[in-house]
């Protein structure tokens, strides 16, 4: 009605608000946490344009005044701005007012605070966001969906195929059965558990069957499956034959040689590896020692670095074969062992260097024959007042229950307490991440407790860091080989070892026993046994992924911490199964979790964020160990979302390299991963837990057929999948959204240049078929004859526009076939599987790609759709070697498809290139 521009209506909002404009701040209330961050991601180039008067400066810069320009400097830079009469004159017949762009800075300014102070909408379910993207789909459509009666009568048809599809899932006695069912019995909440029960009661049986076929088909004739199954039903054993024993230990097999020495005592030779005789080409690892009593004596032990000697001293009033204490030595170190009754060590002396501790060793308590050390306590005997070091290990349940010392062992530092004087500083250590502790310290000084920085806690000691590793030398019997075997039995060794066995002597009944195989089991833990099968599986070659991923599955079914979750689960219980996790997850994390070197280049084996997922290995995609932990910033560490394509973690390359330095080297950042790579089968040639918090691997060509179940952060359930299928029509959401979005693709790669206003129509093109992907099926869309149809009429069809390339306008050996048209759409449903990945509303705010090809349009989409900062770190090298590697040179494709691939990724990267916030060489040298 006044006739005032938009900006200037806004302003006149000051005449009755101070802070914001009512409307505004009544808005911003009302709002969701989406809408909040868009303000924030929005607010700086809002700021930036109002700083310069609300001038479109990128593109009529070179047009303005020298004071226009000296001007906007002067406002962004925070100075005095001083205006000529002629920069006055100029702006007030240009209808510009600074006091309208000042006011919207100071607007943009409050949005932004009042935005950043909004809470995180951390719990952000995904049907609401599928709800939105429902009312985009309905809102671009412009159908009606159908009347209540002909659903109801849909309904009753597709309920005989329900149950028919469940018959055979149940049958098939597969994993992931109970996530399956519960989703889809959720409208059925008060039938669910009358229905959930009997089911998963016949799941049993047939899983139960399934099991028995699998042993007998695949385990019982497997050797390497058949030495993990007897090692987690007996345990590790040490087996005596004749001069010879072979001994099981962590991750190896080492075979001892039984001789006489000169001086009449027995001596035992040790070679890594499973001899059938004495090998002469290689170096023994250690040699033992035995005196006239069969009690070992002394033992020395061939390291990388050093040698080790140790010398054990026995009570000369006893004949045990336990020894009271034990002498170690290296070049730089020594060590004083005292043992207790069980053959642990207690207490003693360690020398390192030139300094002198005294420690004292604590057992788990409530399990028999308990060799694991949870705690430890450290002095200097020479000067007790500089204080004391105490460690603790595993993950106690609660802070009360220290001192009972029953938890399960493990070998990460959950506490360390110092004391100094009247001062006593303790660190706490969480595993959130089990490769990103977080420490917390406290200094109790009196009755008074205050938190301070982890820094500040002093170093009392030189060699902290070396006395916080857990010792694993602790007991006598992994000193002693033949410690179990019996003294009657060695007297025979010491017999008959080095002698040969004639035909009369063969007739002693003691030669028998001396050839009889003997053989001592010892029980061991959980992650011992998995870090066995998947270090096998990794070197080994012979052992396959599928298999693998049964056995792990029995080990962790045998996992007594494990029973009740187990149970609620197979039952249907799926939120008991959740909390019961939820109770006990640090106990069950320190009981199931791999050795490092292990874990972190396998994303096969079963992690915890699987078991809350409620699948197996690779269901879930977080890496920490709950589920919930996986996106939380902190001023310190920032979440970014990064992509690649067929290089790490899977595949060599000097890129590979660059993402393995960075992913390594930057502890301040958070890494979701999101590589692509050619099968779901690669083995990682990196390291995937330090610094990476979520990682999926998407398979372009996998044996799954491009399922699209992947998800950034969450994959989807099969049955969600099936939902998605059922939803997309073809006539209404196909042809009536997909088709055109595709053959705008089409057009702009076929455009040989491209102007501004058309980089925003195509970028709407790719939001759009990443809004439709987000609720409609992948496959189903590029499977359908329509597509194909509209793929070859959108190559073909001829336009009135010398920009766009023709079907006659190139030569006649590049004119596509029927066949290369198909050929080129079977590669893009490739390159945009990317774009069926789900994405959580409260995501990362940076993304960053590697290359700008088709993937990087992901970020486009996180951009524009999740407000992320959009970042290429470009190796420029991309564009060059499609060049190279789709040409008549090297590639096998016909010509036409070479060239339709080319424009394609042409397109991409112009549109990569268009929407990057920062864009960033990998060196500065050779990139333009």
């Amino acid at each position: 009605m006044l006739s005032l521009s938009s900006a200037e209506a806004t302003r006149t909002t000051l005449l009755i608000h101070r802070d914001l404009p009512s409307r505004i701040d009544t808005e911003l209330a009302a709002e969701g946490a989406r809408q909040a961050r868009l303000i924030r991601s929005r607010a700086n180039s809002q700021l930036l344009h109002h700083l310069c008067l609300g001038l479109d400066v990128d593109k009529d810069w070179s047009q303005l005044p020298h004071a226009i320009r000296e001007a906007v400097f002067c406002r962004i830079l925070d100075k005095e701005v001083h205006l000529s009469r002629e920069a006055r004159s100029w702006i007030s017949s240009n209808g510009t007012c600074p006091h309208t762009s000042n006011f919207h800075v100071s607007l943009w300014l409050g949005l932004y605070e009042a935005a950043s102070r909004r809470p995180r909408w951390s719990d952000i379910r995904r049907s609401d966001a599928a709800s939105c993207l429902q009312e985009y789909t309905q809102s671009v459509n412009h159908v009606h969906q159908p009347t209540s009666v002909w659903q109801y009568c849909i309904n009753t048809v597709c309920i005989p195929m329900l149950l028919f599809k469940w018959i055979g899932i149940i049958s098939g006695g597969n994993s992931n059965v109970e996530r399956e069912l519960w989703h889809q019995l959720l409208c059925f909440s008060r039938m669910r558990n009358l229905v959930t029960w009997p089911a998963l009661s016949i799941w049993r049986v047939c899983r139960q069957l399934k099991n028995i076929w699998i042993y007998v088909i695949l385990i019982q004739h497997h050797n390497p499956l058949a030495y993990i199954l007897r090692l987690a039903q007996k345990g590790v054993s040490r087996t005596l034959q004749k001069d010879r024993i072979v001994v099981q230990m962590r991750r190896k097999i080492v075979t001892g040689f039984a001789s006489m020495a000169e001086q009449g005592s027995l001596t035992l030779d040790v070679f890594d590896g499973n001899h059938a005789c004495r090998p002469s080409d290689v170096k023994q690892v250690m040699v033992a020692t035995y005196d006239d009593q069969f009690r070992l004596a002394s033992r020395c032990d061939e390291k990388k670095s050093s040698r080790v000697n140790s010398t054990y001293i026995y009570a000369e009033e006893r004949n045990s074969r336990q020894p009271i204490c034990k002498l170690v030595s290296t070049e730089d170190d020594q060590k004083i062992c005292e043992y207790d009754r069980k053959g642990r060590v207690f207490g003693g002396v360690i020398k390192i260097g030139d300094m002198e501790y005294s420690f004292r060793y604590f057992y788990r308590r409530g399990y028999r024959e308990s060799n694991d050390v949870l705690k430890a306590e450290f002095k200097i005997p020479a000067s007790p007042s500089k204080g004391s070091l105490i460690i603790y290990w595993g993950a106690p349940a609660a802070e009360d229950v220290l001192e009972n010392l029953a938890w399960i062992p493990s070998d990460l530092v959950c506490r360390i307490v110092k004391n100094v004087g009247n001062q006593c500083y303790i660190t706490t250590v969480s595993y959130r991440h089990k490769r990103d502790p977080v420490r917390e310290t406290v200094l109790k000084e009196g009755n008074t407790v205050a938190a301070i920085p982890s820094s500040w806690a002093p170093t009392i000691f030189e060699h902290e860091e070396l006395l916080q590793q857990r010792p694993h030398d602790t007991s006598f019997e992994s000193d002693d080989l033949l410690y179990h075997h019996r003294r009657s039995q060695l007297k025979l060794v010491a017999k008959f070892c080095g002698r040969p066995l004639s035909w009369a002597a063969m007739m002693n009944p003691l030669v028998w026993q001396y050839l009889r195989r003997k053989t001592v089991y010892r029980c061991v833990p959980t992650w011992w046994l998995r870090t066995e099968l998947w270090n096998h599986w990794q070197n080994s070659g012979t052992l396959d992924a599928l298999a693998a991923c049964w056995m792990d599955e029995k080990i962790l079914r045998a996992e007594p911490l494990l029973r009740s979750y187990w149970s609620a689960r197979g039952s249907g219980r799926l939120p008991a199964a959740k909390v019961f996790l939820d109770h006990h997850i640090e106990q069950i994390s320190a009981a199931i979790n791999m050795d490092k070197d292990v874990s972190e280049v396998c994303m096969l084996p079963i992690k915890t964020s699987d078991l809350y997922a409620m699948g197996l290995g690779r269901d879930a995609n977080q890496m920490t160990t709950r589920p919930e932990d996986c996106f939380n910033d902190t001023k310190d560490r920032i979440s970014v979302i990064f992509n690649d394509t067929g290089c790490w973690p899977d595949a060599p390359g000097g890129v590979s390299n660059c993402r393995r330095d960075l992913v390594d080297g930057h502890s301040t950042i958070r890494n979701h991963v999101l590589a692509e790579s050619a099968n779901e089968y690669g083995i990682p040639r990196f390291q995937v837990e330090r610094n990476v918090q979520s990682l999926k691997t998407l398979p372009l060509w996998g044996l799954d057929g491009r399922v699209p179940n992947h998800g950034l952060i969450e994959n989807l359930l099969e049955s969600e999948v099936d939902e998605k299928i059922s939803s997309t029509a073809t006539e209404r959401d196909i042809v009536g959204v997909f088709v055109p979005l595709l053959k705008l693709f089409v057009k702009g790669a076929r455009s040989q240049s491209i102007s501004r206003s058309d980089m925003v129509t195509y970028s709407n093109a790719v939001l759009g078929m990443f809004d439709y992907f987000q609720l409609k099926d992948y496959n189903r869309t590029w499977n359908s004859k329509e597509v194909s149809n509209a793929w070859v009429e959108a190559w073909l069809t001829p336009f009135d526009d010398p920009n766009i390339t023709g079907p006659t306008d190139c030569f006649e050996l590049q004119r596509p076939t029927l066949s290369d048209l198909r050929s080129a759409l079977e590669i893009f449903s490739s390159y945009f599987f990317i774009f069926s990945v789900q994405t959580p509303e409260d995501c990362p705010q940076v993304f960053q790609s590697t290359h700008h090809g088709v993937s990087s349009l992901f970020g486009v989409f996180l951009k524009h759709r999740r407000g992320a900062t959009f970042g290429i770190w470009d190796h420029a090298i991309l564009w060059r070697e499609c060049c190279l590697n789709l040409s008549t040179a090297q590639s096998t494709l016909p010509i036409p498809v070479q060239s339709m691939v080319l424009a394609g990724i042409g397109l991409a990267m112009r549109l990569a290139y268009f929407h990057a916030d920062v864009v960033l060489p990998c060196t500065p040298v050779f990139n333009p």
